[in-house]
């Protein structure tokens, strides 16, 4: 399955699998209609509306790694203007919204009790790390991650924390108080397998930390293993305008 090169130049191919007929988009004789679309600016991500041809049913997805930064500049390339909101990005940013939405609730009703009780349950939804293809993630888990990012990012002091339970990972955010006028706090993301499954492969780690941190702010991640449990923890500090900076010792 390969979108037109016009659509995604840096896209490769992918597989997926109808959730209604069962159809496989690698088969000979198969249809899958495509629509793709940058979700946002730095985005690694790239949201898919994939239609099986055969019973009308749309999957909505996430596709990773890919270099949303050259689509964006082969569009302003060519001239063209801003396109109107699509119905895939309209899709994506009322998820956004709801889960926000849902944050904001969990930490209003559950007040100080241990962070990572804060949780939303989206286990049963593909993530699909591939080392071969484009790894395949549920559109649902990208606007969970993202709304969770928004909530921390609106509650400086308050140290609040989500914990997203998407396919088998765990993610749990968190907004850390950070030492020195110069930053404004640290963005603080731990990653592990939901059953305690031993240590994520590397790959894994990085697919994770694209749902909630753009291209631009990979560098600026400070990485280390977790001391009790089989986890990863990943900080970004935040100067007062919101802009990543290198945190300390890096």
């Amino acid at each position: 399955m390969e979108p037109p090169d016009e659509t995604a130049p840096t896209l490769q191919i992918f597989q997926t699998i109808c959730p209604t007929c069962g159809r496989d988009s690698d088969a000979e004789n198969t249809e899958f209609r495509f629509v793709a679309e940058v979700p946002f600016s730095g985005s690694e991500y790239l949201l898919a509306a994939v239609t099986c041809g055969a019973c009308d049913t749309r999957q909505d997805l996430a596709l990773w790694p890919v270099d949303t930064a050259a689509l964006e500049a082969a569009v302003k390339e060519q001239g063209n203007e801003e396109p109107a909101e699509s119905p895939l990005r309209a899709r994506y940013e009322g998820l956004v919204a709801g889960y926000r939405e849902q944050w904001e609730g969990l930490l209003a009703a559950q007040g100080e009790i241990d962070l990572r009780e804060r949780m939303l349950d989206l286990t049963g939804s593909t993530v699909a790390v591939s080392t071969s293809r484009q790894t395949v993630v549920d559109m649902r888990v990208l606007a969970a991650a993202q709304a969770c990012r928004q909530v921390a990012l609106r509650s400086l002091g308050q140290e609040p924390a989500g914990s997203l339970l998407a396919g088998p990972f765990r993610c749990i955010l968190s907004l850390d108080r950070a030492d020195g006028a110069s930053r404004w706090g640290l963005l603080h993301l731990s990653v592990s397998h939901a059953l305690g499954l031993g240590a994520l492969r590397r790959l894994e780690a990085v697919v994770l930390t694209g749902l909630y941190f753009t291209g631009d702010e990979r560098p600026f991640l400070h990485e280390e293993p977790g001391q009790r449990v089989p986890c990863v923890h990943f900080r970004l500090a935040l100067a007062e305008a919101g802009e990543p900076q290198s945190p300390p010792g890096v």
